[in-house]
Parts: C-alpha cells; sequence; structure tokens
C-alpha cells in the first residue's frame, strides 16, 4: 500500500509539473507571437478580451437577478 501511495504521488508530481511547463511555454510563445505580430494587434485583442468579459458578467448577473 506504501508503494502504491509513493507511486501514485510521483505520478500526480509527474504530470502537475508537465501541466505547469505546457502552460508557461504556452503563455511565453504566445507572448512572443503577439510582440511579434504588432503592438497595435495585441491592444486590440486585449480590449477585446475585456469587452467580452464584461459581456459575460453582465449575462450571469442578469441571469442571477432573474
Amino acid at each position: 500500500m506504501h508503494i502504491k501511495d509513493v507511486l501514485l504521488m510521483t505520478l500526480v508530481t509527474i504530470a502537475f509539473g508537465g501541466l505547469v511547463t505546457a502552460v508557461v511555454f504556452g503563455i511565453y510563445s504566445f507572448g512572443t507571437w503577439l510582440f511579434t505580430f504588432g503592438r497595435t494587434f495585441g491592444v486590440m485583442s486585449v480590449c477585446a478580451l475585456i469587452v467580452a468579459l464584461l459581456v459575460v458578467a453582465v449575462k450571469v448577473r442578469l441571469s442571477m437577478n432573474r
């Protein structure tokens, strides 16, 4: 039983480390892509993202009021 617990913890740690590495690498590559693509497009995409989040928040608020 003890060996299984150790193996499980090792697998979970490896999986978590891999996930974190993949996320960090994805953010880094996406950031460099945005930087090379142009600052204006980056600003526009950030503004669009903020607007989309605001719309979703308003919709959730309205559905909660009903």
